[in-house]
């Protein structure tokens, strides 16, 4: 547990430090961008309070949770519904397979959407270059570029880390 805590705040650290090195968004052309979501967006938020907070935890309704994508009043609900479960037993086992059969078919739904993936995402970038033209890869090949730098002093460090370790139990025991 300490390897993994230690390891994502290095990592989170690591991240800081090349993003305000490299500044790798200041690249990007945002002068024709789409921002009516992001006003859409502001519009819909409000001052944190605890009670907003509160009543916002608990769904009015599943299916208005699931339609409008809330996340956490769909884990709320779930954890309520499988604590009713579990608390009648055998009685909820019906249900329970019932659900489990579904979600066996949603998933193959989900596969077989899975397989156009490919062909949504050609035509995304398809959009992308016809708008911005070939110039936009350029960015990405930058951005990339960044990324592959933060992986691999990543790796160095966790590695460095994992070999004086290894070395220090090695060769000098206690």
């Amino acid at each position: 547990m300490l390897w993994f805590v230690t390891a994502s705040l290095i990592s989170l650290l690591l991240g800081l430090l090349l993003v305000n090195f490299f500044h790798p968004g200041t690249a990007i052309d945002l002068s024709n961008a789409d921002t009516a979501g992001a006003k859409e967006l502001v519009g819909k938020t409000q001052e944190f309070s605890l009670q907003k907070f509160v009543e916002h935890v608990i769904p009015k309704s599943v299916f208005e949770a699931m339609a409008n994508n809330e996340i956490l009043q769909i884990v709320i609900f779930s954890i309520f519904f499988g604590v009713a479960c579990t608390a009648l037993g055998v009685y909820a086992k019906p249900l329970i397979h019932a659900l489990e059969i579904a979600s066996h078919i949603i998933l193959k739904m989900v596969g077989y959407v899975m397989n156009f993936a490919p062909l949504g995402v050609f035509g995304a970038i398809a959009a992308v270059i016809a708008t911005k033209g070939l110039g936009v890869f350029s960015f990405y090949g930058q951005y990339l570029l960044y990324f592959l730098v933060g992986i691999v002093l990543l790796w160095a460090i966790m590695l460095s880390v994992g070999f004086f370790d290894f070395c220090e139990i090695v060769f000098l025991p206690c």
